[in-house]
């Protein structure tokens, strides 16, 4: 009889402390939490850059690149000559790599919602989570022109789940 008191104890106060994590709660935790950034890019780095050497282009193949022309009309890019081309006076957001050619901030996925919550133990919990994109004022302003350049970038930006680990400490839930 003796060793069933503690035993009895023991499985009442665990069964006391048991706390399910509920979407209210993660929801908390995860307001105002970024889940990531997009970067967009176009153009591909120098010496074989599509937009060295715009002023050679035939007015064919100028028609055929509105999103070029548009560049340039814009001021996102200046080619002061037949050969070379550079971030133009609104084009600050711009950064020419010569890697991946012209790279900007696209913007950040940010929490929207709590959708589903496993608990596959009593101290960890998996919350499903759904992120929308906020684009960045500069993607927001040429959305249609840098769309066109890289036309997965929309794919990139749907929104989308994201799973969180939580555990459960003795002060209560936390994100992982």
């Amino acid at each position: 009889m003796r060793r069933l008191i503690p035993l009895v104890l023991v499985l009442v106060f665990v069964g006391c402390g048991k706390k399910d994590l509920d979407r209210e709660t993660a929801s908390k935790f995860l307001q105002g939490k970024t889940f990531g950034s997009v970067e967009g890019m176009f153009g591909m780095p120098p010496p074989i850059h599509f937009l060295t050497c715009f002023e050679c282009l035939s007015d064919s193949d100028k028609n055929k690149s509105p999103q070029l022309t548009q560049l340039q009309q814009t001021g996102l890019l200046s080619c002061p000559d037949a050969y070379t081309c550079k971030p133009g006076p609104k084009g600050g957001a711009l950064s020419d790599d010569p890697v991946r050619g012209y790279v900007y901030f696209a913007g950040i996925f940010q929490f929207a919602e709590v959708v589903r919550i496993q608990q596959p133990t009593p101290t960890t919990a998996i919350a499903q989570v759904a992120v929308k994109f906020n684009p960045s004022p500069f993607y927001t302003q040429y959305k249609e022109i840098l769309d066109g350049l890289q036309p997965q970038l929309a794919q990139d930006t749907a929104p989308h789940l994201v799973d969180v680990q939580f555990t459960l400490f003795d002060d209560g839930w936390r994100p992982q």
